[in-house]
């Protein structure tokens, strides 16, 4: 079943910008043991929802909603923080590869295989 990604490159780009500048104030705040970090945290949550739901279940860490819970009801902690990281890096590996895995299969290599397969 092919997916329609909702998402462009520049869009991911300017998400994922987002969320450096988040991670960055928000291990800055951990570091420092200061307050704010639940608001920050509650705007990194949010990113990565609309990049989970722009992306249309293609992409998808393993027990993510599981991990999104633990985050969501600790999300002053700094274990929720590392998790939600965690969860960035993830996604983005997998929507990478989905991109690259997408483009391949619009080249003649990878037409050419499928058809010898066929045969």
């Amino acid at each position: 079943m092919k997916h329609q990604w909702k998402l462009t490159d520049k869009h991911v780009a300017v998400l994922f910008s987002r969320w450096d500048e988040l991670s960055a104030a928000l291990h800055d705040l951990h570091a420092e043991r200061a307050e704010g970090t639940k608001e920050l945290m509650d705007e990194a949550i949010a990113l990565y929802e609309e990049l989970s739901t722009l992306c249309d279940g293609v992409v998808e860490p393993i027990n993510q909603e599981e991990r999104l819970s633990f985050v969501r009801a600790n999300r002053g902690r700094f274990t929720a923080y590392r998790q939600l990281v965690v969860l960035f890096k993830e996604f983005q590996k997998q929507f990478a590869a989905k991109r690259i895995r997408s483009e391949f299969e619009k080249t003649d290599i990878y037409r050419n295989a499928a058809t010898k397969g066929d045969a």
